[in-house]
């Protein structure tokens, strides 16, 4: 008995002095790589960096009265820079002559070439010294295009174009005074951004910066947006919708001329208004974005009484109509 416990407790001592091993360590993970900084982006220039536009002046508030003639254009900061890669023309052709219409204006059909894309336009040019302008309010919805002939010959007009943007429940979009009646309302959209208006002597071509009254104005349509300020293209125009255009144009004197042209896109119409030599006899100091796409219309009358019509797809609220003295 004595020999199996001492047998037992030599087997208990010799199983506690076994040494302790530990569990080996798992290898360890090898470090993320490290990747370069990214560069930071330069700041963005303070506000005072940025160019300063001289401001419009204040059209005179008795509309009878010659605005002051517009200080010359700084030669470091244009008012309207031009884009930096935007369409220019390069040539223009004319297939056709001048046509004679009522009243001393003419028609000329024109084919111009701007960066690979012919474009053509139909013009019609006047003297405010002989004519005048008159907006025409056409409020019947279902009139159909056709209609501009009709309105047209009942103004004694030698020619006229569809007029400024509507809503669709058939309203102005923007002020329209026709005949000293008005309707809508005066817009400040960046859209709506301009207006032809007339007087009881001349017509005008306002900006909306400089439109504080409409008193003594017989007529008036708003529309836009503006293409041609100071000679130069107005800046930060579409240059990806391409749709039949109609316009207004004038070279801040007597010379006027409303047109159409083929399907483009606004940067590309006031880089081709803006172009030299694109309207014969004209350089045009502003220019004015009509209505346009569906709504493009334009009729002329000549001397002898033919009439050349070529009406909107769809109906349209207003048109512009050149009456002669």
């Amino acid at each position: 008995m004595f020999h199996r416990l001492a047998s037992l407790s030599l087997l208990v001592l010799l199983c506690q002095c076994q040494p302790y091993l530990p569990p080996t360590a798992a290898p360890p993970y090898p470090s993320a790589p490290s990747f370069p900084a990214y560069p930071l982006y330069p700041a963005a220039p303070a506000a005072s960096d940025a160019p300063a536009y001289p401001a419009y002046p204040a059209y005179p508030s008795d509309p009878n009265t010659a605005p002051p003639a517009p200080p010359p254009a700084p030669a470091t900061a244009p008012l309207f820079p031009s884009y930096p890669a935007g369409p220019s023309a390069h040539s223009t052709t004319t297939p056709t002559p001048a046509q004679p219409l009522l009243g001393g204006a003419r028609h000329l059909r024109r084919t111009s070439l701007i960066d690979g894309q012919s474009l053509r336009l139909d013009l019609v040019f006047f003297d405010a010294r002989q004519h005048r302008l008159r907006v025409i309010d056409q409020p019947n919805s279902t009139a159909g295009g056709r209609v501009i002939t009709q309105l047209m010959r009942s103004n004694q007009a030698s020619a006229g174009i569809n007029g400024g943007f509507f809503t669709p429940d058939f309203q102005p979009m923007g002020l329209v005074i026709a005949n000293g009646q008005p309707s809508g309302r005066l817009s400040r959209s960046g859209l709506i951004s301009g207006a032809i208006a007339q007087t009881a002597t001349r017509p005008r071509l306002i900006w909306n910066s400089e439109l504080q009254s409409t008193q003594g104005f017989t007529d008036l349509m708003q529309a836009g947006p503006r293409l041609v300020h100071e000679r130069r293209p107005v800046s930060g125009l579409d240059a990806s919708k391409k749709r039949p255009r109609s316009f207004i144009a004038w070279d801040g004197s007597h010379s006027w001329v409303i047109g159409t042209t083929d399907s483009c896109s606004l940067a590309t119409l006031a880089a081709l208004l803006a172009t030299p030599g694109t309207l014969p006899g004209l350089s045009v100091q502003r220019a004015l974005n009509l209505d346009g796409g569906r709504s493009t219309a334009l009729w002329f009358r000549t001397p002898d009484g033919q009439e050349t019509s070529s009406p909107s797809w769809s109906t349209v609220r207003n048109y512009l109509a050149i009456v002669p003295n």
